[in-house]
């Protein structure tokens, strides 16, 4: 895989997967206790209070280790994906943010997500895009 491929498939993991992970976290503050909920007891297919909050606890593990990853980058290279993905700040601010110019920026960018594709599980991010 090359590394403009691979760019794409760690863009597509933070903009799809961490979002999802963070929106999944949000909406399980919303849940109420299991106890408490009126769906408790008598269905059959489950508590859906219950079924949010086991999918809460996988995301925070999920996010636990992209961080994770991320602190084990060389210096810069997690900061800018931080601050990029994670804080969802554009090109612009996040440049000011790292005083930095948006060249220097967007250099920094690509050799951490080539750099952050290698390092997330062993590579898994390389496997998940060649079973595609």
């Amino acid at each position: 895989m090359s590394d403009s491929e691979l760019v794409k498939v760690v863009k597509r993991f933070f903009i799809r997967d961490v979002t999802r992970a963070r929106l999944i976290i949000a909406g399980a503050e919303q849940v109420s206790s299991p106890a408490l909920s009126p769906a408790c007891g008598g269905h059959s297919a489950g508590n859906s209070s219950e079924d949010a909050m086991i999918r809460a606890v996988e995301a925070r593990n999920f996010l636990k280790l992209v961080y994770a990853t991320l602190e084990i980058l060389p210096a810069g290279e997690g900061d800018v994906l931080k601050v990029r993905f994670i804080d969802g700040q554009n090109p612009v601010k996040a440049s000011m943010c790292m005083m930095m110019s948006e060249s220097g920026l967007y250099k920094l960018e690509r050799r951490a997500l080539v750099d952050f594709g290698y390092c997330y599980r062993g590579g898994e991010l390389l496997d998940e895009e060649k079973a595609c």
